[in-house]
């Protein structure tokens, strides 16, 4: 026992002072961060080139939750790891004894760490976002939908207070003290196995949770969608352009969006594929809204923002060439041009009369072709998409779940119940990176 416990006063002593010696690399980013996260749910560092955000409607999704999300640069942020260990660091500074999330996107990696969650939930949480938002990330690199997500799981993640945790916690310490004792093992075996059984009970009751929340979620975004398709739909059934040339075309356009949006919302059933649904169908209304200004109609409500814009947008009509190919591109929609493009990948944000980002955009994206914007590789297509509803955090959680040393608390202090000693992916010796988190660079 002696040896045993110089060893660990040994072991801890060259930690510590590898701690103190370090330099104090990336400081200024997140320090900038906490100060800005103090008042605020969002922060986004002017050295953050992308992913695309939109700070409002991350900060709307956020809303009174115990959350905060953090953009920093990826050339020093960018990877899971480092992620995770930002916003563990994060949330030290922010609350060091009381429960909040912290999530942090850095280039094409993103992880969170949480005192008021079990260990590594909001980091598992992070990785399912980023699967189940994977096509919108490939289309706009823009990481609003996937952190509207993830605000949405972490009601139904464990909470660092739940049995689940304590008793995670508990099995991890008395197996040491089963062997120390030198007793009968029989006891520890038949614990080991009622706590797995509820385990396994807990799992499925908060998967079946998670099942009925994303149903919720989804009938009202279909509902949301449908307002606009019916809307749609009443102009370009009541419309005729006659000799109108520009209200021919528009209707023509917001025609066909039409019944794309109608083609899209019979297969419709993640929040990716209802984000791409959206945007057709405003794309339509908004030709139909030109339609009805050129036949000296009241155009009609204004529309939402078909998506986030980032990086350079059209100013003027202009040719752009993309893989080897030319296409007309326009400010404002423009008859003849009824895809919008939010700008990324070195292409310039406008309305275009064909697609390309969806075929030869991506294709080049995937194949380093283009360079900057969507970067080496752009967001990685290697993983299926959407998220398995039936599979729940739990069911990965040697990593996703661990234990730790101090009541299976949060990633940092103990589930919020003060100090440093619950159990954390990087404190309590529990899951490695976090769990969890996902990097598609």
């Amino acid at each position: 026992m002696t040896r045993f416990l110089a060893l660990v006063v040994g072991t801890v002593g060259v930690l510590l002072s590898l701690l103190v010696s370090a330099p104090a690399a990336h400081a200024d980013a997140v320090d900038d961060a906490v100060a800005a996260l103090r008042t605020g749910s969002v922060y986004v560092d002017p050295g953050a080139t992308e992913p695309g955000i939109d700070e409002a409607a991350v900060t709307a999704a956020i809303a009174s939750r115990q959350v905060k999300i953090a953009v920093l640069p990826a050339d020093d942020y960018g990877s899971t790891s480092q992620t995770f260990d930002a916003a563990e660091r994060i949330g030290r500074a922010l609350a060091p004894n009381s429960p909040l999330t912290v999530g942090v996107v850095a280039g094409r990696s993103f992880n969170a760490a949480s005192s008021a969650l079990c260990a590594g939930a909001a980091s598992t949480a992070a990785e399912a976002s980023v699967n189940a938002t994977r096509t919108v990330l490939q289309r706009d690199n823009d990481v609003t939908a996937t952190l509207r997500d993830f605000a949405a799981r972490l009601d139904d993640a464990p909470p660092a207070s739940g049995q689940a945790c304590r008793q995670s916690s508990a099995g991890g310490t008395n197996d040491i003290s089963a062997d120390s004792d030198g007793g009968s093992p029989l006891p520890w075996v038949l614990g080991i196995g009622a706590i797995g059984l509820l385990g396994v009970g807990g799992a499925g009751a908060y998967a079946r949770s998670r099942r009925r929340r994303t149903l919720k979620e989804l009938e009202g975004r279909r509902a949301e969608v449908l307002s606009y398709y019916d809307r749609l739909g009443a102009d370009v059934q009541n419309l005729h352009g006659g000799d109108n040339a520009v209200a021919r075309q528009a209707l023509a356009d917001a025609s066909e969006r039409y019944t794309a949006t109608g083609s899209q919302l019979s297969q419709a059933d993640t929040h990716e594929e209802f984000d791409v649904a959206r945007r057709t169908v405003l794309e339509g209304l908004q030709a139909a809204r030109t339609a009805r200004t050129a036949l000296g109609l009241d155009p009609g409500p204004e529309l939402p923002p078909i998506s986030p814009v980032h990086g350079e947008q059209l100013s003027a009509p202009s040719e752009i060439s993309v893989g080897g190919r030319s296409y007309q591109g326009y400010p404002q929609y423009t008859p003849g041009a009824p895809h919008y493009y939010g700008g990324g990948g070195g292409v310039p944000g406008g309305w275009y009369s064909f697609p390309f980002w969806q075929t030869v955009l991506l294709g080049s994206v995937l194949s380093g072709g283009l360079g900057g914007g969507f970067g080496g590789g752009g967001w990685d297509a290697g993983y299926d998409r959407g998220y398995d509803a039936g599979r729940d955090d739990a069911q990965d959680g040697d990593g996703g779940f661990g234990g730790g040393f101090g009541g299976g608390g949060g990633d940092w202090g103990g589930g919020g119940t003060g100090g440093w000693s619950g159990g954390g992916d990087w404190v309590g010796g529990g899951g490695g990176f976090g769990g969890g988190g996902g990097d598609w660079g």
